[in-house]
């Protein structure tokens, strides 16, 4: 499947590769129900969020800005030196220029494009974003970007509007949107900002924050980037998994086609780890738990009344359009077991949804890990691999069962027959995938 082809994809920019990814990386150390601790009432950042970084230089432009030769002459003699050198009082003017810049973020005077910006559940009331030429300029592939992408007009704009394809947004506009702020020369997102919004859940949080990066790589713009990244890899949890799993899907992380960049991967790959993480040789697979509503692995049943899900390219539906407090994640579905008293919210019930859930190649990375075989050895991780894929294969034949009695066309993931076994040497697991015509 392929939803976005057509449009370009993003600007490559010179990325800076993220730290190669840890054997096992459990979830971050939890503080006051979350990984930012507090001091005094202010939000302090942790590990390598760093301030938000000031986008204006610390000296004025002009003669006074150079450095007297004086100032120079102990550095070039390597001698001790105290040097008189104080900096020049910051240039006011070139304050006021970043001020006016800002001012203009979101304005239509002057603007030369209006952006059309939907969220992921939404199928109307986009966000409608005015942006200046010579301002988003600054990051030249997002200007060519922008210029490349279709484009309409109306009576009552002087702008043309641009229609921005789903996957440079991927769930939330105001993510989008708040990115663009820091083009105009505003600050990255403080994590508290995150946290504080009336409402959110961790999911919602969750969302917000891969928005974001996923804007920041669109626009070619490596420092929100790495800050989304630096946000999300320390809420990442149990309460995120799904949220994680499904940018994956629709991002295509972890391929040659990955929509989002190296730091997409990477959280991806530390969801995995998470779950990899979470597997002890006491695991038993909770077969009552249901496959993840935002990615379903078999088709929906005609007459389920579950959410339609779909890649967040499409304008109709979205996987998570209900409320993520009480969301069903029990959606009637071919193949499903009965929902029991399992308790939800429980980690082996979460892990055994994703488990169920995750794609082939996702869930072969995941017990095939190095770590696996080091914690469970061999024998027990054959047993749990074995009851994950029997379970996998019950329902995806009775899915194909069902789909024979209404006369329908078997296709897709209903073809795949999956199975088990060990390398040659008998110390491996090897997972496999076999299509039938």
């Amino acid at each position: 499947m392929a939803p976005y082809d057509g449009y370009p994809g993003a600007q490559q920019y010179t990325s800076t590769v993220p730290p190669a990814p840890m054997a096992v990386m459990g979830p971050p150390p939890q503080v006051n129900g979350h990984s930012f601790a507090h001091t005094n009432g202010t939000g302090v950042q942790l590990g390598s969020i760093s301030s938000s970084p000031s986008h204006t230089p610390s000296m004025p432009l002009g003669d006074s800005a150079v450095a007297t030769p004086d100032a120079l002459t102990a550095h070039k003699l390597h001698a001790p030196h105290h040097s008189t050198f104080t900096m020049p009082p910051f240039d006011a003017n070139l304050q006021h220029l970043v001020e006016f810049v800002s001012s203009y973020f979101g304005q239509q005077d002057f603007a030369d494009y209006v952006l059309e910006i939907y969220s992921g559940n939404q199928s109307s009331n986009p966000v409608m974003l005015p942006v200046h030429g010579i301002v988003i300029a600054r990051f030249p592939g997002l200007l060519k970007l922008v210029n490349s992408l279709p484009q309409s007009r109306t009576p009552h704009s002087r702008a043309p509007i641009v229609h921005v394809p789903r996957s440079y947004t991927f769930q939330d506009a105001s993510a989008f949107a708040d990115a663009m702020r820091y083009v105009y020369g505003g600050s990255v997102i403080e994590p508290m900002h995150v946290f504080n919004t009336p409402g959110s859940t961790p999911s919602s949080r969750m969302r917000y924050i891969l928005s974001y990066l996923a804007a920041g790589h669109c626009f070619s713009a490596e420092t929100i980037v790495v800050h989304a990244y630096n946000i999300a890899s320390r809420i990442l949890s149990f309460n995120e998994l799904e949220v994680v799993l499904f940018f994956a899907i629709c991002g295509y992380c972890l391929s040659e086609r990955c929509l989002y960049g190296p730091y997409a991967d990477q959280i991806v790959w530390q969801a995995l780890c998470l779950i990899v993480s979470n597997i002890f040789p006491d695991f038993v697979l909770d077969t009552s738990a249901p496959e993840f509503v935002s990615l379903p692995r078999l088709p929906a049943t005609p007459n389920s009344t579950s959410t339609s899900q779909s890649r967040p390219d499409s304008r109709s539906s979205s996987a998570f359009a209900t409320s993520d407090a009480q969301r069903p994640m029990s959606s009637i579905r071919f193949g499903s077991a009965t929902p029991s008293n399992s308790d939800t919210s429980s980690p082996n019930y979460i892990l055994s949804s994703a488990l169920l859930s995750l794609p082939f190649e996702l869930l072969k990375m995941v017990l095939e890990h190095d770590m696996l075989v080091a914690n469970l050895g061999i024998e027990t991780l054959f047993s749990i691999a074995s009851e994950i894929v029997r379970e996998r294969e019950r329902r995806r034949v009775d899915a194909c069962n069902s789909m024979q009695e209404q006369k329908r066309n078997l296709e897709g993931v209903l073809l795949m027959e999956e199975s088990v076994s060990r390398d040659a040497t008998g110390t491996r697991l090897k997972l496999h995938c076999t299509r039938y015509a």
